[in-house]
């Protein structure tokens, strides 16, 4: 009896830790959204969730704004805030203090993105529905073309 073997498919691409270092310095050290200036916290976001991991695609984000913004493909490259001196303490305070304020601002725009992503993805659900694909189908489709979490969320309004 021959044995059967099975092919993985292996997402070929590099990891964000190999662009870390040049996204933080396009980025000054800050948070793209927030203007965070904690450099060990900042993370490497993908502007676009679901394209692939490469300079054109990543940008620095604190892990706050990194989860607020998490599957909105809309947001789009930010510029970057001025570098600060780090060793002036009082310029790193100041910067910090800005940083809590557009926090709240970018949570706000957030919350606004993703119900209008969620719109968009339930407007096309309507539609596919409309002309004769199953439901099924058409959440399949959504998760594979954006993922699980959008999926479940246009479900829930179908």
């Amino acid at each position: 009896m021959a044995h059967k073997t099975t092919t993985r498919v292996i997402r070929k691409g590099r990891k964000t830790t190999d662009f870390r270092e040049t996204v933080m310095a396009l980025a000054n050290g800050r948070c793209v959204y927030c203007g965070n200036p904690e450099t060990a916290s900042l993370e490497c976001d993908h502007i676009n969730p679901n394209g692939p991991t490469t300079y054109a695609n990543l940008q620095a984000g604190c892990p706050t704004c990194n989860r607020g913004k998490s599957d909105v493909d809309s947001v789009g490259r930010r510029e970057p805030f001025p570098a600060i001196d780090r060793t002036d303490p009082m310029a790193v305070g100041t910067a910090m203090i800005e940083s809590w304020k557009l926090r709240t601002e970018f949570a706000d725009e957030m919350v606004v993105a993703h119900a209008e992503m969620i719109d968009r993805w339930t407007a096309y659900a309507r539609t596919e529905i409309a002309n004769g694909r199953r439901i099924a189908n058409v959440l399949r489709s959504i998760a594979t073309r954006h993922n699980e979490r959008t999926k479940k969320k246009v479900a829930k309004r179908l």
